[in-house]
């Protein structure tokens, strides 16, 4: 209440919608740890156009189970790339629409470093190639949130580079409006997220509204993925099991082509049995010893 008695009420939190046709009012979840939050539209740098697609809930599991730049450079051209700022730098991420999941866009996904500085470079070339072919639509970045959007593709995770590992971008060199760089900052790549994996929205209050920060959301407020976590190839332990592994990662599985059966029996430490061969067989006798009870421990045929 102001001090002439009139009621004033609080300012609404500004949160970061997910944009797109149908997806008015989403707004964007960045996950840490088990917890959901909120956030600001302070904190975006770029929005993304668009979101990428994924048949189900398996095939979006297994990406978020890779680093692998191969299987994430379909998912991360500049208008699929969300830009996030914090106290730590800045990340990168994307989103994904999965049928049936109407609320799995919100959820952002880290793009990690290792696929980022790989297929980053890569998207930026394919830029300027469309730009440069006649046939294209796309055309050189004018507008400010444009070449927001392109200069993401530019990040790099221990950025700023120290002084003598600045070099100018020799793609972003050859395309200039009026005699200045198309992004600001010239050669200078975005500010990347050098000490931490990712951002962490509980170190992160906004700095011009210190009283909201990234709110975390309720636990009735909290969206589940649909995302499944492939299951991981349970193996067998042992030094014959890491026998037999080496042999097949090394003939891809020749070993079970060659040999119709295998069988494994605990001997013990060599020098503790006899093993003799006999009539297309082979015995394998335990020898006794002081600490064995009266127990016959021959194996029969």
């Amino acid at each position: 209440m102001a001090s002439d008695g009139t009621l004033v009420c609080a300012e609404e939190p500004q949160y970061a919608e997910v944009p797109g046709p149908g997806r008015e009012g989403k707004t964007f979840i960045l996950p840490f740890s088990k917890k959901q939050y909120h956030v600001p539209k302070d904190a975006v740098l770029s929005y993304n156009l668009g979101v990428n697609i994924i048949q189900n809930g398996e095939d979006l599991g297994t990406l978020l189970a890779t680093k692998a730049p191969k299987k994430w450079q379909p998912f991360t051209n500049e208008q699929l790339l969300v830009h996030l700022r914090g106290v730590e730098g800045t990340c990168v991420y994307t989103t994904f629409d999965v049928p049936g999941y109407p609320d799995e866009c919100r959820i952002l996904r880290l793009v990690h470093e290792t696929a980022a500085e790989k297929c980053f470079p890569i998207h930026m070339n394919n830029y300027w190639d469309r730009v440069k072919d006649p046939k294209q639509e796309d055309k050189a970045p004018t507008g400010k949130k444009r070449r927001a959007r392109l200069n993401v593709l530019r990040w790099r995770k221990k950025t700023p580079l120290e002084e003598d590992e600045r070099e100018r971008d020799p793609i972003m060199a050859d395309h200039e409006e009026g005699g200045e760089p198309l992004c600001p900052g010239g050669w200078i790549p975005p500010a990347g997220c050098p000490k931490k994996a990712q951002i962490n929205p509980e170190n992160n209050p906004v700095p011009w509204r210190k009283e909201m920060g990234w709110d975390e959301l309720a636990p009735s407020e909290m969206v589940k993925s649909c995302s499944i976590a492939p299951v991981p190839k349970v193996r067998a332990k042992g030094p014959q099991a890491a026998g037999k592994r080496r042999a097949d990662d090394e003939s891809g599985g020749a070993l079970e082509r060659v040999f119709k059966w295998q069988k494994v029996i605990e001997t013990g430490p060599k020098g503790s049995y006899v093993l003799t061969e006999a009539n297309d067989c082979v015995v394998i006798s335990k020898l006794a010893s002081a600490d064995d009870d009266d127990e016959d421990d021959t194996l029969d045929d």
